[in-house]
């Protein structure tokens, strides 16, 4: 069973970088396609590389906790859950 969790575990960690690179993706190509004046917008996928890294962390003990960590905080999603208060609270006080 420890072999199975080990396996599940490591398809995690090696799923969140995917996720990571994918939200980057889609915050270039939103920013590109505001700047060129088209009206498509790119979703980020917010907590899901966390979410998968957090799980990982749970089933492996072997898995380094710095690279995990390191891992979460590279993704644009969750820096722009926590900028999104400080945004509606100064989007409020210009009303």
């Amino acid at each position: 069973m420890s072999m199975f969790l080990a396996v599940v575990s490591v398809v995690l960690v090696y799923g969140a970088p995917f996720i990571v690179v994918m939200n980057a993706g889609a915050a270039f190509y939103s920013i590109r396609n505001r700047r060129r004046g088209i009206d498509k917008h790119y979703s980020l996928v917010p907590l899901a590389a966390q979410f998968l890294l957090f799980t990982a962390a749970i089933l492996s003990p072997s898995v380094p906790r710095w690279g995990l960590v390191a891992i979460a905080l590279a993704d644009l999603s969750l820096w722009q859950l926590l900028y999104m208060p400080l945004f509606l609270l100064r989007r409020r006080g210009k009303t």
